[in-house]
């Protein structure tokens, strides 16, 4: 699997969309691993990685993402994805809440525009939740307001280097 890793600090693990690949946060990963240790990864079947030895899945890729925190010696993280890889970041808090502290989606799919509020906070894994709808492609179209957007809910919820434990909360980000 294809991986990139910067900086030190709270562990923040960034999954792609559909079509994507860990390059599609480029314009992110500067600003977000200031002091965070940032963690891109292309999933099975994208970008540099192999396909993958399983049938493609949500579920078999958020146990992808288990497994890489795992070897990484990630512990809870805060967890980050756009699109697709927002669907498998959910499906991960979902199957192993243990892993996932703080959840950010952005523009996810696989959730109803107008039963998102209410299935995000159906996630029984991450103690704070925020829902970014940042355009279909938040990280090419508009990299700032997304860096922006989850820089805040991740120092809100106390998700900052040397902040000690996670904090809790519900936080809700602008659209642009």
């Amino acid at each position: 699997m294809s991986t990139t890793a910067r900086a030190a600090g709270p562990p923040l693990v960034l999954i792609h969309g559909h079509g994507g690949r860990w390059r599609n946060w480029l314009e992110n990963i500067p600003a977000l691993s200031r002091d965070r240790r940032v963690v891109a990864l292309d999933l099975p079947g994208f970008g540099d990685s192999e396909m993958p030895v399983e049938d493609i899945s949500i579920s078999g890729y958020a146990r992808v993402v288990d497994r890489l925190c795992e070897r990484l010696g990630l512990g809870p993280v805060a967890m980050a994805g756009n699109s697709m890889g927002g669907f498998v970041a959910a499906e991960l808090a979902v199957a192993f809440p243990e892993r996932v502290e703080h959840l950010v989606l952005a523009t996810p799919a696989g959730m109803v525009p107008a039963a998102r509020d209410r299935d995000v906070r159906l996630i029984p894994g991450a103690r704070s939740h925020v829902l970014a709808d940042t355009g279909h492609i938040p990280l090419v179209e508009r990299p700032r307001t997304l860096n922006r957007s989850l820089l805040e809910f991740l120092d809100a919820a106390g998700c900052a280097a040397g902040d000690g434990p996670l904090r809790a909360g519900l936080s809700r980000s602008s659209p642009r």
